[in-house]
């Protein structure tokens, strides 16, 4: 048997959210422990998960979504690092994700059809960069 890879998602449209947790917990692998349309505190965060695939649109609106992130992966009782998405992903944002709190930040457009696979990617590898997300980072590099 393969072993589970527990995700918690945070996505504030509810539509999309039932979708990704319905989409995700139907795979062989990979276990839903928890959704929420905000990041999880306090009695939400229940046990241990691998990783929290988080849509980071809504908290870029709140301030440093970075330490936000980073903040709540602390509550849980392992160690999880955060899948990170967004409409149009900031490269300016790649140099502030350490790689003990982040291990993906994609483009919702490049991950959409294959968001379970980009899952169990970024969780084997040490990080998971999309192409888009490089290339602009590759553009913002030149103009410095």
């Amino acid at each position: 048997m393969q072993p589970i890879l527990r995700i918690w998602v945070v996505e504030d449209d509810p539509y999309a959210r039932d979708m990704i947790c319905e989409d995700l917990g139907s795979l062989d692998g990979i276990q839903v422990v928890g959704s929420s349309a905000l990041l999880p505190v306090g009695k939400e965060v229940r046990g241990a998960i691998d990783m929290m695939f988080v849509d980071i649109d809504r908290l870029k609106q709140h301030g440093d979504w970075v330490n936000q992130v980073v903040a709540c992966l602390h509550q849980f009782s392992n160690k999880p690092r955060a899948f990170a998405a967004a409409c149009q992903p900031d490269s300016a944002w790649v140099s502030r994700l350490d790689r003990a709190y982040f291990c993906a930040y994609a483009s919702k457009q490049e991950i959409s059809r294959i968001l379970p696979g980009a899952l169990v990617l970024a969780n084997r590898q040490d990080r998971l960069w999309t192409a888009g997300l490089q290339h602009a980072a590759g553009l913002a590099r030149s103009h410095d």
